[in-house]
């Protein structure tokens, strides 16, 4: 059975009735980044690890940025009582996108999480540049995100597609699920050159996105937590596998 454990064994440590938040390295690295930032100073970030997976497939083709040089590949952040944190913090291989995806939903599942947030950045076909939109499935009610999103203002229309595999992957699952999800969702592009103006792009993507889950959970962001790549971005292709925002 795939699932999502501590490394090493024994159960993710998220309380029953946590809402729990994703973030993965997209394509500007801002749904990873925007969980990492809201992880207080000098507070743990527990690894965990996807178990019931092929070895071999583990990271074939997966090559990316992390963030952070005490950052796990995956991990558990707990910034307040009462909310839970998985940062991927490395790309997951085409093979691993929907394990993970399942393995996240069966987790928040079994500990009736109230609400899941997945949040990243896209390469969104609607306007509205330098905001953060949300979209609300399974019931969830809209987010307060503040001045970069807020409740009816920034919508995103319902069968928008997803060009990002793992994001596409974990609300697909969470929707199948019926998991309250939001998803959180701004603009962002390839960087291709790190130090280029692309890579202050995504940066400025992830404080955005990262502001505005704060706000939406209540927790506090660290804004000298905008963590810079070690590695080149992915090449800009529309991903594989993805799928729509409609309820």
């Amino acid at each position: 059975m795939v699932e999502l454990r501590l490394k090493g064994g024994g159960e993710v440590p998220i309380a029953d009735g946590d809402t729990v938040a994703v973030g993965v390295v997209d394509i500007a690295g801002a749904g990873v980044r925007a969980m990492l930032a809201m992880r207080p100073p000098g507070a743990a970030a527990l690894e965990l690890e996807l178990v019931g997976i092929p070895a071999s497939a583990d990271r074939e083709g997966a090559a990316g940025p992390t963030f952070g040089d005490d950052v796990a590949g995956i991990c558990l952040v707990q910034p307040a009582p009462g909310v839970s944190l998985i940062a991927v913090n490395r790309p997951l291989s085409a093979a691993e996108e929907a394990p993970f995806a399942h393995a996240l939903a069966s987790l928040v599942t079994e500990r009736r999480a109230p609400l899941c947030i997945v949040a990243g950045a896209l390469r969104l076909n609607v306007g509205g540049e330098g905001v953060v939109f949300q979209h609300a499935i399974n019931g969830a009610a809209p987010l307060d995100l503040g001045a970069n999103g807020g409740d009816g203002v920034h919508r995103l229309p319902g069968n928008l597609p997803i060009p990002d595999g793992s994001i596409a992957a974990c609300v697909h699952s969470l929707r199948h699920a019926g998991v309250p999800t939001v998803c959180a969702l701004t603009h962002g592009y390839r960087v291709a050159k790190l130090g280029s103006e692309a890579e202050t792009d995504a940066a400025a993507a992830a404080a955005r996105l990262g502001t505005a889950v704060a706000k939406g959970l209540g927790c506090a962001r660290d804004g000298r937590a905008d963590l810079a790549a070690n590695y080149v971005w992915q090449p800009d292709e529309v991903a594989a596998k993805a799928d729509q925002m409609y309820n």
